[in-house]
């Protein structure tokens, strides 16, 4: 019998919980019912689930449509529908941000422009008419930032000469000199290398219609149409950088100003291009395996065109192809998702799921979490210990993964792929104790060798991980046995525990990433360390670890202040503004406060009634919560992944725990903390 229905039974058992109590524990086993109906009706035939992204996908449709251009492959089938998707996002005055609803973009602006124009769309089409408008309001493209620069440079709509130049020996610097390619960002490093080829080579690729030069055909878009195009570059960063594009793309501006400061180039041209070569071919058979982010493949297929490789050679075919998974088709459109979130995602809807109270035997259910297993699987002959070295995988991602499986079946902690991405994690710990999540294998070198920051979103992940791990190594005598790698993730959690103590915000916070998601970090952290601020043994709790008490009750007190009115709580800026309630960032909050607080709080009470108030029924069946306000990530390198799955996940699983810890109160069982939260100092 599955929890679900267990729990509809235990109701009478119950009684002695005050009525509203009573009612509410009722209204959330329907709720779990109806998110259960629409989690399985969304399943893929495969077993798993991807939710659309909602981060970055105009510039990278955008990006799309060029690249097609380039490689000479025609999109006249789809020709209309990424139409009529780009002008649905289009805002009121002309202008296409980072995300839907964003403004004040220029570049994106420019390069959906310049796709739109490539896909047929005349300038004196109104919409295209207002666009116009707000780009000479802006200064026109001269004012772009450097990767636009490039896209209308392949084009011949800006001149070569114009653009700063990349040289392909930079990929000689040594690995602890300012600059070097180690000392990048992954998501950097992936785009930049095949511009170092790109740039060698100074392409022109052709454009649908030969009516009028390619130089005067963006002439409506310079402020001084007349000037040489090579005086609108002054050299100097534009100053509106910062705000035309995202935060990945501002850091490769400031990556490749200061490269081109450097006077000293090595005269070894073709080595280095043969070398480039060999990490973008290593980067495009990684990204194909299980990459989760598209754009910098668009860049890598150019590259390898341009150094001989033909469209129906295998890289270049297994990438198109590959980008093809990422194309997204509904009423408004269609477009190109800048993400792959299915690994995530299966990950969040299995534990949504087990919270939910589905049977680890239920037939669909069990076929989801083989898949998932199958990932963290090693590839057909390669080696178990390089099962994670030869894909590109996120360390949150993986943490993520194993908390699932081995929480819906606790035998699978002594295996050995799941022994095999606990040393996966442990080996990518930085020297401050914390994780990052961007943790890419590279051809060339150590992974120890590349330049990380930890976040605090990223620990916490991995933290909850390792302390489910270590919870259920006291209560199995095989994995107690496993002793010498039980004692690593010991050692690891303690690091990673002393790097989040010191990084704690006065507030008692810990701020995500992008300046924004702090209820998600801050979550993820109080999560991780549940585990370790006591050891839970028949309902008592006991080896508290004092140290971190106070940073626990700071941080508790913290989202109990940042709560809205009407229960719920929205989206925290670095400011600590919150925006309006949403039903993520709720379940979140509600998540961080579960392990902690007594189910009788008023807190938790009326978080899970807005979550309960706000579910909606949909058209297909079952019932979910959706999210018109996108929680939005400022970089391609932001831990925080935007998926439409999120507004669902975190709610069922919030629910599903709270209707648990119910049942656990009613039956002499104690959060963490026995006294109320408001009396904790």
């Amino acid at each position: 019998m599955s929890r679900t229905a267990e729990l509809g039974t235990q109701l009478t058992a119950l009684a002695s919980c005050p009525p509203e109590q009573y009612c509410l524990l009722s209204d959330t086993n329907r709720v779990l019912r109806l998110s259960v109906q629409y989690s399985k009706l969304r399943r893929n035939p495969g077993g798993n689930w991807r939710g659309e992204t909602r981060t970055d996908d105009i510039a990278t449709t955008a990006e799309h449509i060029l690249m097609h251009q380039a490689l000479g492959i025609s999109l006249d089938t789809d020709r209309d529908a990424f139409i009529s998707w780009l002008y649905s996002v289009q805002n009121l005055d002309g202008s296409w941000g980072i995300n839907p609803g964003d403004h004040d973009k220029l570049s994106v602006t420019a390069e959906v422009y310049l796709a739109l124009r490539i896909l047929g769309v005349s300038r004196k089409d109104p919409q295209m008419r207002t666009s116009q408008s707000f780009i000479l309001a802006a200064g026109g493209i001269a004012n772009v930032c450097f990767i636009t620069r490039i896209h209308l440079a392949m084009f011949g709509f800006y001149p070569w000469n114009a653009v700063q130049r990349l040289l392909p020996e930079f990929i000689f610097l040594p690995q602890h000199f300012l600059g070097s390619i180690c000392c990048w960002p992954a998501t950097s490093r992936t785009a930049l290398v095949p511009l170092l080829i790109l740039y060698h080579h100074r392409p022109i690729f052709p454009l649908p219609s030969q009516e009028c030069p390619a130089s005067a055909l963006l002439n409506e878009l310079w402020c001084k149409p007349q000037e040489p195009q090579e005086k609108a570059f002054c050299g100097a960063l534009p100053t509106r950088t910062c705000r035309d594009i995202a935060t990945a793309s501002t850091s490769t501006d400031l990556i490749v100003h200061f490269l081109n400061s450097l006077k000293c180039v090595f005269p070894l041209r073709r080595y280095a291009l043969d070398r480039s070569v060999g990490f973008v071919l290593e980067t495009v058979r990684e990204m194909v395996g299980t990459g989760h982010r598209s754009r910098p493949l668009h860049m890598a297929m150019l590259a390898l065109k341009l150094e001989g490789y033909p469209v129906h050679s295998h890289p270049l075919r297994s990438g198109l192809d590959y980008l093809g998974h990422f194309v997204y088709e509904d009423e408004n459109g269609k477009r190109v998702l800048s993400g792959n979130t299915t690994f995530r995602d299966s990950s969040l809807m299995i534990m949504g799921l087990g919270d939910a109270g589905i049977a680890d035997d239920t037939p669909w259910f069990r076929k989801s979490l083989q898949w998932l297993q199958h990932c963290l699987l090693p590839d057909g002959n390669s080696d178990t210990s390089k099962t994670f070295d030869t894909r590109i995988f996120r360390v949150d991602n993986v943490a993520a993964a194993i908390y699932a499986v081995i929480r819906q079946d606790p035998l699978m902690v002594g295996s050995a792929f799941v022994s095999n991405a606990l040393r996966w994690l442990l080996k990518r710990q930085n020297a401050d104790g914390g994780w990052t999540s961007i943790c890419c294998s590279d051809y060339r070198t150590s992974p120890d060798t590349l330049a990380r920051q930890s976040t605090p979103d990223v620990t916490g992940h991995v933290l909850e991980a390792f302390g489910l791990v270590l919870t259920l190594s006291r209560r199995t005598e095989k994995l107690a046995r496993q002793g010498i790698l039980i004692d690593h993730v010991a050692s690891a959690c303690q690091r990673a525990i002393n790097y989040l103590s010191l990084i704690q915000q006065p507030s008692g916070a810990w701020f995500g990433c992008c300046i924004r998601h702090h209820i998600y970090a801050t979550s993820a952290v109080l999560r991780g360390l549940a585990y370790f601020i006591g050891v839970k043994d028949r309902n008592r709790w006991a080896e508290r670890d004092d140290s971190i008490h106070d940073d626990v009750c700071q941080a508790i007190h913290w989202l109990q202040r940042v709560r809205n009115p009407d229960g719920g709580w929205g989206d925290i800026s670095w400011r600590e503004r919150g925006g309006k309630s949403t039903a993520s960032q709720t379940a979140l909050a509600l998540l961080a406060l579960l392990p902690y607080l007594s189910p009788m709080e008023s807190v938790l009470r009326k978080g899970v009634e807005y979550l309960v108030q706000t579910q909606t029924k949909t058209l297909v069946g079952g019932a979910t919560w959706p999210e018109d306000q996108s929680t939005r990530a400022g970089s391609s390198a932001c831990t925080y992944i935007t998926s439409a799955y999120n507004s669902h996940c975190f709610p069922m699983m919030a629910i599903g725990r709270y209707a648990q810890a119910l049942r656990q109160y009613e039956c002499g069982g104690e959060p963490i903390f026995s006294g109320r939260a408001e009396n904790v100092q």
